[in-house]
């Protein structure tokens, strides 16, 4: 890769010998948890690591397959959302099975949202792509949604609001989404993009996780005048 001038286009020669030519490039490679040769096949684990599979856990984050019930998988290499912050929420919930484990309270029939179910895998990752301008997501897309055969409502709305205004230049092209499913009213998703957007998700995190209804959003008032109030621009689109 080359870029003869500062600022200037981008070069890279390809190993067919082909060069392309771009203003910038984005390398978008994906990720896979490294784990070979940590002695997998030494408690029967061999074959999912030999096959590029991830470790199979239960969702207390628990290895199956592993005679006594004592190893735990967090983070990437049980491949159930591979991100740092879900690392660490991981962390939690596997401390939070052993330790519920070694004191024998470990629930019979565990539920989500309890303490030893890692339920936020499921339906409420948060992911940020820390471009300008961000692009920051929870929950279901749109996409997601029609794949799964959800019915589902869009509410997209301008991320411009006085606050944002105030707070920086350029706000004026930012962009968020709800995606609320159509008989319940829950919010589903959420997608938001401009600067700064990812610290304006979490509250659409904690509503899907609450499983909140719009209806119960309007009561959620933001501060005046503050990025927030891009919910309120949300709450205008759905109409209420």
């Amino acid at each position: 890769m080359q870029r003869q001038i500062p600022g200037g286009p981008v070069t890279v020669q390809l190993s067919s010998g082909e060069s392309i030519t771009g203003s910038e490039i984005l390398v978008a490679a994906g990720r896979r948890a490294i784990a070979q040769q940590v002695g997998h096949e030494s408690i029967g684990l061999k074959s999912f690591v030999d096959n590029g599979h991830s470790l199979p856990v239960d969702e207390s984050l628990l290895v199956t397959g592993v005679p006594g019930n004592w190893l735990y998988a967090a983070g990437d290499v049980n491949g159930r959302a591979l991100l740092t912050h879900t690392s660490k929420y991981h962390g939690k919930i596997g401390d939070n099975a052993i330790i519920a484990h070694a004191k024998g309270v470990f629930p019979s029939h565990p539920t989500k949202f309890d303490s030893v179910s890692a339920t936020a895998d499921l339906f409420a990752v948060p992911q940020v792509i820390f471009t300008s301008p961000t692009v920051a997501s929870v929950g279901l897309t749109r996409t997601a949604a029609h794949r799964e055969r959800r019915a589902v409502r869009e509410v997209s709305a301008s991320a411009a609001t006085l606050g944002a205004i105030l707070h920086a230049d350029g706000y004026a092209a930012g962009w968020a989404q709800w995606i609320i499913d159509a008989k319940s009213g829950m919010l589903l998703g959420a997608t938001i993009v401009g600067q700064d957007a990812a610290e304006l998700l979490h509250a659409s995190t904690v509503a899907i996780v609450g499983g909140l209804k719009i209806e119960q959003l309007v009561h959620a008032i933001p501060p005046f005048p503050t990025m927030s109030e891009v919910y309120l621009n949300l709450i205008d689109a759905a109409g209420l």
